[in-house]
Formats: structure tokens, sequence, C-alpha cells
């Protein structure tokens, strides 16, 4: 029993360092870059040149996304988009972020893959409030909303393709959770 506590709370960790690489990536470009060479991809020193960034950090970044199934990566050494992201960029998705916080996961993404729509919730009204500021601030309003409710309150079903939760798991009770 023990073994599959540990087991999932790896799951959950796995998953939030994903996000936090998706993010990383996002505010970098890369996504963008490597959409735009999808057909060809690109090796970490022209990525790096192209998006003007430090090659061997950038070459961490891909070989963990690589690891994570976010890039693939050819005989050449040329990484490309996996082909649900290559999707993800050209038409979109919608997606919640449970415990939005001030928005900045979801106003990162919205920069980031500009065809997707984003829904933030959170319970503390002052998150929200700062949230919808940025929003607004930066002309996101079509794409980017956030509602001051909790997790109790969630009424939403199958409007989502994506649900992110990075670091409300363990605010929420457990007889609610």
């Amino acid at each position: 029993m023990q073994k599959l506590k540990w087991k999932k709370i790896r799951t959950f960790e796995r998953g939030f360092m994903a996000t936090h690489l998706i993010n990383i990536g996002s505010k970098l470009g890369v996504f963008e870059k490597l959409n735009e060479k999808k057909e060809e991809g690109l090796n970490v020193a022209d990525l790096a040149t192209e998006l003007g960034v430090h090659e061997p950090y950038l070459k961490f970044w891909c070989q963990t996304a690589y690891h994570f199934e976010l890039l693939d990566c050819d005989d050449q050494g040329k990484f490309k988009l996996q082909p649900f992201l290559d999707e993800i960029l050209d038409k979109g998705i919608k997606f919640l972020d449970i415990g939005c916080g001030n928005g900045s996961l979801i106003i990162q993404f919205a920069n980031a893959f500009e065809n997707s729509k984003f829904v933030g919730i959170n319970p503390d009204v002052h998150g929200v409030d700062a949230a919808k500021a940025t929003i607004s601030q930066l002309g996101l309003e079509e794409r980017v909303t956030v509602e001051h409710i909790g997790g109790e309150k969630i009424s939403y079903k199958d409007e989502f393709d994506m649900v992110s939760m990075v670091v409300t798991l363990h605010e929420i009770l457990p007889d609610i959770r």
C-alpha cells in the first residue's frame, strides 16, 4: 500500500515538472520556433541561435522535454514538436487552471498558444483581481478569463481539453478532493 501512495505522489510530481517545463518553453518561444520549422526540425545550436538563448541550458531543456515526450528527436539531433503539441499550436484547446492564483500560468500559456482559450478559477479574490488586471492590460480578455470560485463549486463538465491543478491539490480538503 505504501508503494502505491508513493507512486501516486511521483505521478503528481511528474505532472508538476512537465507543466513547469512547458511554462519555461513557452516563455522562451521554443514551441513557436519549432512549430515554424515543424517539417525539418532544429538542432539545439540552431534553435539557441534563433531564440538568442544559452545553448547548454537549452540542450538540457530539450533533452528533458524529449524525456517528458513533449518533443521528438531524429537521428541528426533535430528536435520537433510531438504531434499533439503541433495540433494545439495550430488548432488550439480549451484549458482550465484550478487554483490559478494571479493567473500567471494561463497568461503565459495564452501568450504562447495563441489559438487556445484559457479559464482560471481561484477562491482568493485578490488573486483573481490581479489576474483580471493583467489580462486586461495585455488585451487577452477574448481568450483568457478568471472566476472567483472554489473547487467545490466547479460546475464544468467536459468543456475543457486540459485541466491543470499545478499548486492546488494540497490545498483542497480531503472530503472535497
